[in-house]
């Protein structure tokens, strides 16, 4: 069946809102979702995931560093297949934990809201492992791809770490997004 489907020459994007909303229930504080007890990560989930090593859908990171380094993380999954920022657990997959999970997460909001473009959606979650609190950043795959830090640059995720997008990758990722929202126009 196809489409009847009328534009003008210049096949505009539909408007899209600045945060779409996630998966999760309850109200949503800029672009973090709130801590969810629907499909929530278990205590055991999690020390299986740090058993595991970082891998492409993984990063651990022991403490969050200068803010431009987090929104450089939250672009690199939002550009990708999305992933999981593990907070309070150190490279050697110690668990050092995290001392003010509520700071942290209000800090996670300002990031993925002011310094990436567009915003970027993380769903949180705070497991205690062991009395030490970890905070898992779920980024999900962008729907308004290609995402890029406040001083315009693009990262992808590659192999365990985040490097910066080649120009080719770049210009996947624009036709693919161009592709999903001018589907029907010709």
């Amino acid at each position: 069946m196809k489409d009847n489907i009328s534009c003008d020459t210049s096949c505009r994007r539909p408007p899209v809102p600045a945060h779409p909303a996630p998966q999760v229930a309850g109200p949503m504080l800029s672009g973090v979702a709130p801590r969810s007890t629907v499909g929530s990560m278990t205590p055991d989930e999690l020390r299986e995931r740090i058993l595991r090593r970082e891998d492409p859908q993984t990063d651990f990171k022991q403490a969050i560093g200068a803010n431009l380094d987090l929104a450089k993380d939250l672009v690199c999954f939002a550009n990708g297949d999305g992933g999981q920022i593990v907070v309070g657990v150190a490279k050697d997959r110690t668990v050092v934990g995290v001392p003010d999970p509520d700071a942290l997460l209000l800090r996670v909001d300002d990031v993925a809201f002011h310094s990436c473009s567009p915003p970027v959606t993380v769903a949180p979650e705070i497991v205690d492992l062991d009395g030490k609190n970890v905070v898992v950043l779920n980024v999900a795959k962008g729907d308004q791809r290609p995402y890029s830090t406040r001083d315009g640059q693009y990262y992808v995720r590659s192999g365990a770490r985040c490097r910066s997008a080649s120009r080719e990758e770049l210009l996947r990722l624009f036709r693919a997004t161009h592709t999903l929202f001018s589907t029907g126009c010709r």
